[in-house]
């Protein structure tokens, strides 16, 4: 009987430390990186970049959010963690699926050319984009 007493306690004690090691570590993905605070929102881009039209606008948002994508990668210092975000914290992914989402809706905007877009994009010199399907 004592041994079967000893075991649950320890079972207890052994469960409580690894809820509270991961609770203190999801606290720590959750929060991100410092540098996370210095990348604009999409919000903040939608508002800030502005083209002489509609195609011109989506095209130079594209543009900013691809290039964000691609500063972020940098500053993770994990080269291909775009291709492979499991590598990123919790707070990166979402940054990162922030800007593909806004990509994917610029490319899904009713009345607007994809190609004409890409074209444009490529044209600024941001290289080839991606609908990041």
């Amino acid at each position: 009987m004592r041994n079967q007493t000893f075991t649950l306690s320890t079972i207890r004690r052994t469960l409580a430390a690894g809820i509270a090691a991961i609770a203190i570590t999801s606290a720590a993905f959750a929060q991100g990186p410092a540098y996370l605070a210095e990348m604009p929102s999409v919000a903040a881009v939608r508002t800030a970049v502005k083209g002489t039209s509609l195609v011109d606008t989506l095209a130079h948002q594209a543009a900013v959010f691809n290039a964000l994508q691609q500063i972020l990668e940098v500053r993770t210092e994990r080269p291909g963690s775009l291709a492979d975000p499991s590598r990123l914290s919790l707070a990166e992914r979402a940054t990162i699926e922030a800007y593909r989402q806004a990509v994917r809706e610029i490319f899904a905007t009713p009345g607007v050319d994809r190609a004409v877009v890409g074209r444009v994009v490529k044209k600024m010199g941001a290289g080839e984009l991606r609908s990041q399907k």
